[in-house]
């Protein structure tokens, strides 16, 4: 009954199950508007809470328990969304233009609020804000367990290829897209979501808000690399969440340095990528160098981003992109607010 302690023991539950895994809302004061991290790595349920300012950095993913996932031929365990992936209607929905999908629905449910809230990854953290208010160790392991469970709903493979064809076809109804707080599958088992819509991103113009936290989003070469040319060329993407996944520090440095060239987004989240042998905050503090710098870089061009989700925990760096951060608010403020006698 006891939740693990460990970050390694969170990385082994959460890639052998497939299961998608809650974040954890225990919250370090933001940096990104200009205040110091006040030391201590992102807190795991049942350690104590630190102080939570008006805007805070999410914490690492808590582990939930999982019920016995299905295997495929080669051994390897499958998350729920290839588990509950229709063959046929996958293959049909990706022949379909926007026109033969006009009549084609599927609906998912928030997993914590079961009902069709608009960011599942913090209506999650409001969940367990809520629950650590009640008591010290946070969210109860039945709490924990009913998450996950809901997060195997039918058909949730098969929506997931529905939602990315539409973003493939650049459908003008579909301006967000949330696969928040559930297991998306790697790339090389099922090129149907995250590649193909990594590459769709590229040239879509109406997609706003890509929410991926919390999705076990695995370091993949190929797949970064299609998003940092997405953000290149992207202009309408506005809301990027890729914040407790797997991400290692190269992935990162590929994203901010397309940033340099991106136009459009205005907020960023990739904070505390779950790691098996050290915290978020240490791992950055030992190799998060090239990450601080293509960030501080990426301001020299980027007129847009006003929202940056990373901890920051060199004062130098700090500096240079909290500047660049206010610089923008600055630019983005002007143009909003009308000039006296226009």
């Amino acid at each position: 009954g006891q939740l693990p302690a460990t970050a390694e023991r969170h990385q082994d539950v959460r890639r052998e199950s497939g299961a998608p895994i809650p974040c954890n809302v225990q919250q370090l004061p933001t940096t990104t508007e200009g205040h110091q991290d006040p030391g201590g790595g992102p807190a795991f349920a049942g350690a104590p809470i630190p102080r939570v300012t008006r805007e805070a950095t999410v914490a690492e993913p808590e582990a939930a328990a999982p019920a016995a996932p299905a295997q495929d031929s080669s051994g390897s365990f499958l998350c729920w969304a290839l588990k509950t992936l229709n063959e046929g209607q996958a293959a049909e929905i990706c022949t379909d233009s926007l026109d033969q999908l006009a009549g084609f629905e599927l609906r998912v449910l928030c997993p914590t609020c079961k009902g069709h809230c608009p960011d599942h990854v913090r209506c999650r953290q409001r969940a367990e804000q809520a629950a650590f208010r009640h008591r010290a160790e946070g969210p109860y392991p039945s709490e924990l367990k009913d998450w996950a469970d809901a997060a195997n709903q039918p058909n949730l493979g098969t929506w997931m290829v529905w939602m990315v064809h539409r973003v493939y076809l650049n459908d003008p109804s579909l301006e967000s897209l949330d696969f928040g707080c559930f297991h998306v599958p790697r790339g090389d088992k099922e090129p149907r979501i995250l590649p193909k819509l990594f590459k769709a991103l590229a040239s879509n113009t109406h997609l706003k808000h890509l929410m991926l936290g919390n999705t076990a989003l695995e370091s993949d070469k190929v797949c970064i690399s299609h998003l940092g040319d997405a953000l290149r060329a992207n202009s309408t993407l506005e809301k990027l969440d890729l914040q407790a996944n797997f991400l290692e520090m190269c992935d990162l440095a590929v994203i901010f340095e397309a940033l340099a060239e991106n136009t459009g987004l205005k907020e960023l989240k990739v904070n505390f990528q779950a790691c098996a042998k050290q915290s978020f905050r240490d791992l950055m503090l030992e190799q998060g160098n090239d990450v601080y710098k293509a960030a501080a870089a990426a301001f020299r061009s980027n007129r847009s981003l006003v929202k940056l989700d990373l901890i920051l925990l060199q004062r130098h760096w700090q500096d240079q992109i909290c500047r660049g951060l206010m610089q923008n608010r600055q630019e983005l403020r002007k143009s909003v607010v009308p000039k006296a006698g226009g």
